[in-house]
């Protein structure tokens, strides 16, 4: 209290003495300017005024710092309002005697320094005097320096310095004072860079930066700076000016405004670069290059901002970037202005570097080995700065593009970048970065080793976030890692279903979606899940205080008195609901009517029962309609609603159709301390049949089999869920399944037999039923039913249709070669009969050989030109055959499609052809080997080499029936 009560007298006593020493300085103003008598002559009043002067001039030196000043002030008010005063000035400044040039210019400067000018009278005189001073000295400096002494010179230096000085602080954010300046005196553009580029003195050199910089700042001014090749001599500054960041913050900010707002097309200099990459190429020539890297050093936070704004311009336009890569201590400048910046210079730290990794490998690999750059960006992804973040998840993306060994280094590196990464997401949750984000996670799930810790730090949340959302590429991406997890190993299985996984993976397949490759890998995923053997764990434990159930990682309580009902969905791995049934008496018990809440999908769910309080015994008989114990089931039927009152009871059930409950474990202790498991995989395969499967063969068979309605998707799905041995015997015991598919090879055989032209839609439908039956035809419990329903004879069929179509295909190409008259008239010699024989005709397995009386030179394969007799004799005759050109035409536009028919039909028959039994008896009087030798021959070379297997185990196994069994036994047998 005391120093307050102190410092408060000494405000109080320093007020007084200003108040006194001010009307003591009025006393003395008027003692010593008393008003002039109006008798007095001029020239006695001028004798008065110039003694008083005297006086005020002692005032200035007076020993009170009050008194000076106010002196001081006195003094320039009194000059200032003398135009006399002020016109004697600029005829000083004017003068050819340099002395009184210096003293003008010196009294010149103090005015402009300590009076604002700005709408005083005399501004622009003042201006002009200064501009012409400073170019007049400009001159003169030149010729004193090469014809006279130093003396001189010295002089014309000090005016330069208090010209250019006053100069600059009359211009000064002054946009009327510069367009003044520039309009009347043009030439002081060149003589201020001339005096930057040639001065010896310090101060002139940084006060003509000063001017240029305050011309570069301004729209109207700007361009001028141009035209008198300022660009190069502010990049010469950067050079010259090393180790002053003041001098060079301001040299790199004007080349950055050079480079990104000077219209360029209305300067008028020819020898001036004309765009932003020849400006940038004549900064690299005077040597600026490695000084603006040497900058991001600089202990000036704005002398860093500007030379990464300079580099910048250079990165964007993809110039001389390896050399900026390649001046030693980059990443190291980098990574340290990183750690201890502010977010504008972060930001275009991020940026720069991300530009500068841009198709560049090398530099993408010291940027990994920068320990202190990596470990920054954890702290970046964290960044408020929407801009931070982004380009901090650009720069994690390209660096996690080169591998599998960059994403290790960024997380050995980067402690916690994928928690960081992970609650950006929340933070900038646009679309934009969201999509990087999946991209860039993406990268991070190539590498499987990793993938349990990605998981605890919160990937598969993330993941699953974006399967759930709207955005097509979202869910293309989450499609994707979801599949490559769910192929690494049980654990990432288990941690998919554990995460709710199923339910989204469902939600893929069922839903429509632009991409249909979405469906796809979220059924490739659903089909993987249903391989592992990890187990849904469920442990009950239960006494006389309390009831605790753990479901995996999930704790419990039923501990209510009562009935407690608790529904967990084994989709989405959460509660769905816990219900709770209790009344005061047992007769009420009765008259309470216990419904389980049902709805679609809800067949599966797990339901566990606790019977608690005096009235269990009751509670659990009411129980009895809701209860479906299976005829196998292993719990005694004498006694299933019996209980004591000591004993708890703890029901184990899942879901059934219409809202039962089926019992699968059932209890009843004193204590109960028990754990249950349930197979993950028949979990998942019971939910993918009941919500995947069965629906999608209901929508196949929706439609008729040649509807022009697409069924692509649909058969694509079935093809993968076919892989699975559980989902397929779930579609071969669908009604009508196979049947339905040999209906749609049936109807695109008709096309052929009728030449009617086909679509790009009804190849497809055939080629996706073709590779159904591929995966379908592995199995030898399906091979049969394909040979009982005739979809073996129906693909052999299609196969003779195709090879008929490259036959007429060869004589038209070889029509013009060999001289031979249109395919027309050749069809009517050469009449191509179906290989397939009467079933009531018995063959055996090399009947269908023999039969062939073709080679490859009959059909026209490696013929040549100057033989046509031994290719074809055809006959004379002219009338038309009927083959429809347009459908030849449709052959030929669509050979690539109709030769993947080609493919998995010739798979279709090896694999049946690999069977044991009477199968192979019966393909081979169906002329399998007869068609599988055609479309060997006349098949293209890329075709060919693709058949090359399935076609050599099937001949092996048609035309040496029993002879692969006993070869492969002699093999065995070999030591």
């Amino acid at each position: 209290m005391t120093a307050q009560y102190t410092r408060n007298a000494l405000m109080l006593v320093g007020g007084v003495g200003v108040l006194v020493t001010t009307a003591q300085l009025v006393k003395i103003y008027h003692w010593l300017f008393p008003l002039p008598p109006q008798t007095e002559d001029e020239q006695n009043h001028s004798t008065e005024k110039s003694l008083k002067l005297e006086y005020l001039a002692e005032l200035v030196n007076w020993p009170s710092v009050e008194v000076r000043r106010s002196a001081e002030q006195l003094l320039l008010d009194r000059v200032m309002k003398n135009e006399v005063t002020l016109d004697l000035l600029v005829s000083w400044c004017m003068s050819k005697d340099l002395s009184l040039v210096e003293k003008g210019v010196t009294v010149m400067c103090v005015l402009v320094k300590s009076v604002d000018l700005r709408k005083h009278p005399k501004e622009n005189e003042f201006l002009s005097t200064l501009t012409e001073v400073l170019i007049n000295t400009s001159s003169l400096y030149h010729q004193q320096t090469s014809d006279t002494g130093l003396s001189e010179a010295g002089l014309l230096e000090k005016i330069q310095k208090l010209a250019i000085c006053g100069l600059f602080e009359v211009i000064c954010d002054g946009e009327s004072q510069k367009m003044y300046m520039v309009e009347h005196h043009e030439d002081i553009v060149g003589c201020v860079l001339t005096l930057v580029t040639n001065s010896q003195s310090k101060e002139v050199l940084r006060y003509g930066l000063f001017i240029a910089h305050q011309l570069t700042v301004q729209d109207s001014t700007r361009n001028l700076l141009m035209e008198y090749d300022g660009l190069r001599c502010i990049a010469m500054m950067i050079v010259r000016n090393h180790g002053d960041p003041i001098l060079q913050r301001i040299s790199l900010q004007i080349l950055v405004v050079f480079l990104t707002a000077c219209d360029l097309t209305v300067l008028k200099n020819e020898a001036i670069p004309k765009d932003t990459k020849a400006m940038l190429s004549e900064i690299v020539h005077q040597g600026a290059l490695v000084p603006v890297v040497v900058c991001l050093r600089s202990e000036d936070p704005e002398c860093t901002y500007w030379a990464l704004a300079l580099l910048h311009e250079f990165v964007v336009n993809e110039m001389y970037k390896e050399e900026i890569c390649s001046v030693f201590g980059l990443l190291r400048s980098l990574a340290k202005t990183l750690s201890a910046s502010d977010a504008s210079i972060q930001r275009l730290i991020l940026r720069l570097t991300c530009f500068l990794c841009l198709q560049n490998d090398d530099f993408k690999r010291e940027v990994l080995n920068s320990r202190d750059l990596i470990k920054r960006l954890p702290v970046c992804f964290a960044s408020s700065e929407r801009d931070i973040a982004h380009w901090c998840l650009v720069l994690v993306h390209d660096l996690a593009f080169m591998g599998k060994s960059s994403v290790e280094r960024l997380l050995e590196f980067g402690e916690g970048l994928m928690p960081s990464m992970v609650s950006m997401v929340h933070n900038h949750g646009d679309i934009a970065m969201k999509r990087l984000m999946a991209e860039t996670l993406g990268f991070f799930c190539s590498n499987e080793h990793l993938l349990l810790r990605l998981v605890s730090d919160g990937l598969l949340t993330t993941i699953l976030n974006f399967a759930s959302h709207q955005d097509s590429e979202l869910q293309f991406w989450a499609s994707a890692m979801l599949l490559n997890m769910a192929m690494t190993s049980d654990e990432m299985k288990f941690e998919i279903l554990k995460s709710g996984g199923l339910a989204v993976l469902m939600e893929l397949v069922i839903a429509e979606h632009e991409n249909t490759q979405i469906a796809v890998m979220a059924a490739k995923s659903l089909s993987m899940l249903g391989h592992t053997d990890q187990s849904l764990s469920v442990h009950l434990v239960c006494d006389g205080d309390n009831c605790r159930l753990a479901i995996n990682d999930s704790i419990y309580h039923l501990n209510k008195p009562g009935l407690n009902i608790l529904i967990w969905s084994t989709l989405s791995s959460s509660e769905v609901m816990i219900l709770h049934y209790d009344v005061k008496n047992a007769w009420e018990v009765k008259d309470t009517k216990i419904v389980i809440p049902y709805k679609q999908h809800d067949e599966g769910n797990l339901v566990v029962i606790s019977v608690r309080g005096p009235l269990k015994q009751a509670w659990l008989r009411a129980m009895r309609d809701v209860l479906l114990f299976q005829e196998e089931s292993q719990i005694p039927l004498k006694g299933r609603y019996d209980l004591t009152d000591e004993d708890q009871c703890i029901l184990l059930c899942t879901m059934a159709p219409g809202g039962r409950l089926a019992v699968s474990f059932l209890e009843k202790a004193l204590e109960i301390n028990t754990q249950c498991r349930y197979p993950y995989g028949e979990v998942v395969n019971q939910r993918v049949t009941d919500i995947a499967v069965v629906p999608t063969v209901k929508i196949l068979f929706s439609t008729p089999p040649s509807s022009p309605i697409s069924k692509v998707a649909e058969l694509e799905l079935l093809e993968i869920f076919a892989r699975h041995f559980v989902l397929k015997e779930t579609l071969l015991t669908c009604d009508g399944f196979v049947e339905y598919l040999s209906s749609i090879i049936v109807s695109f055989n008709e096309l052929f037999l009728s030449q009617d032209i086909f679509t790009p839609i009804q190849v497809a439908h055939c080629l996706g039923v073709l590779r159904t039956l591929s995966v379908l035809s592995i199995y030898e419990t399906c091979q049969g039913q394909l040979i009982d329903k005739g979809v073996i004879i129906h693909i052999i069929m299609l196969l003779y249709h195709l090879t008929g179509s490259w036959i007429n295909s060869i004589l038209d190409s070889q029509e013009g070669v060999l001289g031979l008259g249109s395919p027309n008239e050749l069809s009517e010699s050469y009449t191509w009969e179906s290989p397939i024989p009467s079933p009531t005709k018995p063959r055996s397995p090399l009947d269908s050989l023999s039969d062939l009386d073709i080679n490859s030179h009959q059909l026209g394969v490696d013929q040549k030109a100057e033989e046509p007799s031994k290719v074809l004799q055809p006959n004379s005759a002219k009338e038309s055959s009927g083959i429809n050109p347009d459908f030849m035409k449709k052959v030929v536009e669509y050979e690539e499609l109709l030769s993947s028919l080609a493919r998995f039909a010739i798979l279709v028959l090896s694999n049946c052809a690999e069977s044991a039994g009477s199968n192979k008896e019966v393909l081979a009087e169906m002329g399998c080997v007869h068609m599988i030798w055609s479309v060997l021959l006349c098949c293209g070379s890329v075709l060919k080499s693709h058949l090359a297997l399935p076609i050599s185990t099937a001949m092996t196994s048609l035309a040496c029936p029993g002879k692969k069994e006993q070869w492969q036994h002699d093999i065995e047998q070999t030591p």
